[in-house]
């Protein structure tokens, strides 16, 4: 890329980062993910919501070193971003997926499939269970580019009515709107007892939850929101009753089943592996 010397590498405090795995760093420093939201606001306007999140959040590396000397990174992935990709994970229903895979307009009801599993698991990471979508963002998300707005609104409809009757996809709509309004909105509902949540959705709901709680409670005792220190406390074996006990809390509120003393132990000091439905 800097070879031609057309374009120079940036350069910070007397070190050039040319390399591949230098300049992505930088660029990973200097750029943020933004994951975008449209929600109605109750007074009827359509609101962009913007989250900007940082990718990394230190990066150390040594160099005017000695000929000899091994290049050494140290990165630090922010928790920004951990948090971020936890809440919105999400998994596919694989025979709802195919299933609508079947007949005339598979692409579009395959690519609802897939919309509505982020919709879901975003809202039930965050505790709801119900939001209210305008009908030309989900149009447009999954293909629907009708003429008028009264046409995408039928297509739509009957994208989601086949995902409701024919595949039992577990949701349920409406299509409301303003009065006085021409403009059209989805209303979504999801059962979080449906049994569509897997295995594996649900231990990163945990992990989300369980470390939400934990640190509510250091900024609480500490009077400090600085990550490395609560970090620190995390990994430490001072006050294992206090996290055993918010552990077996969380177990229960995402599991709604027990956790016994000595798995809650086994899990501070080993890691969560769960092995209960």
């Amino acid at each position: 890329m800097f070879r031609s010397g057309k374009k120079h590498p940036p350069t910070i405090e007397n070190f050039s980062f040319e390399t591949v795995f230098d300049y992505t760093l930088i660029r990973m420093m200097q750029h943020n993910l933004i994951f975008s939201n449209v929600y109605r606001h109750k007074n009827g306007d359509n609101v962009v919501h913007l989250e900007s999140i940082r990718i990394l959040s230190d990066v150390k590396l040594n160099f005017k070193r000695k000929s000899t000397a091994v290049k050494i990174y140290d990165v630090k992935v922010s928790n920004e971003l951990l948090d971020g990709f936890i809440r919105r994970y999400y998994s596919i229903d694989v025979e709802a997926y195919r299933l609508a895979g079947i007949a005339k307009g598979r692409e579009r009801r395959q690519a609802l499939v897939v919309y509505l599993s982020i919709i879901r698991h975003t809202l039930l990471s965050k505790g709801l269970k119900e939001t209210t979508i305008p009908i030309n963002v989900m149009a447009d998300k999954i293909g629907i580019y009708a003429k008028t707005p009264f046409h995408k609104k039928e297509a739509l409809i009957n994208c989601l009515t086949y995902l409701k009757e024919k595949i039992h996809f577990p949701f349920s709509f409406s299509c409301v709107s303003h009065t006085g309004k021409k403009k059209y909105y989805i209303s979504l509902s999801f059962n979080s007892d449906a049994g569509l949540e897997t295995q594996t959705v649900r231990e990163h709901v945990f992990y989300f939850e369980l470390i939400n709680e934990l640190r509510s409670y250091f900024e609480f005792k500490m009077k400090s929101a600085d990550s490395d220190a609560f970090q620190s406390w995390l990994n430490s074996p001072v006050e294992k009753e206090l996290k055993k006990f918010l552990l077996k809390a969380t177990y229960k509120k995402i599991y709604g089943l027990l956790m016994s003393d000595d798995e809650a132990m086994d899990i501070l000091e080993n890691g969560f592996y769960p092995n209960k439905q």
